[in-house]
């Protein structure tokens, strides 16, 4: 038996899923209890991507939350895989696979994501390395997806059991502009980390 009140909601991480046709998939569930507190079993459902992917990019409308001309954000995993769709995939498709193959991403999963029409757990967007190291708020400057330099703000997301990373990109170029520009988009990181934390918790 377990006290109903300290039930634990746990998040199953994205992986390929077969009965969606092999397209990546996470799943959420917590445990049932009955009027008096006698385990019943666990309520499970799938978590759609479409819905993180709505809450980080606000419907792909990156200009209206202030991420201006080349400004970027997304969700990855310590694997340093996608776990939601970015701007520069959804703008710049063709070039993202063509970049893609020639860093060493296998074809299987280029068509993978031509297929499923999403980065998510195919391309490497950060190192496994730096994605460990991404543990606290940080500001670092790297190349993106795209060969852009950039500088590129992580805070880590921690719900349901996951260790993800929320990332916040603007290419140095535009970030140096006003300095207003690029403290927009480390306050939109704070901002969806919350509220993707919010809502599954």
């Amino acid at each position: 038996r377990e006290n109903r009140n300290t039930r634990p909601v746990v998040i199953e991480d994205f992986s390929f899923y077969q009965p969606s046709q092999g397209a990546p998939a996470t799943f959420i569930a917590t445990p049932v209890f009955d009027s008096n507190n006698a385990f019943v079993g666990v309520v499970a459902a799938q978590l759609s991507s479409d819905l993180l992917n709505s809450i980080v990019t606000k419907d792909a409308d990156w200009t209206s939350i202030g991420l201006a001309e080349t400004g970027d954000i997304y969700v990855v995993g310590n694997d340093g895989l996608y776990r939601t769709t970015s701007r520069v995939f959804e703008e710049n498709r063709e070039r993202f696979f063509d970049l893609s193959a020639k860093k060493g991403t296998d074809q299987v999963l280029i068509d993978r994501m031509k297929a499923f029409e999403t980065p998510i757990l195919l391309p490497r967007t950060l190192s496994a390395d730096d994605a460990k190291r991404d543990k606290s708020l940080r500001t670092i400057v790297r190349e993106n997806a795209l060969g852009t330099l950039v500088r590129s703000h992580t805070l880590p997301l921690k719900i349901g059991g996951l260790d993800w990373i929320t990332v916040a990109e603007m290419s140095v170029e535009e970030a140096n502009q006003p300095a207003a520009a690029f403290q927009r988009v480390m306050m939109l990181v704070l901002a969806i980390t919350i509220t993707i934390t919010t809502i599954v918790a």
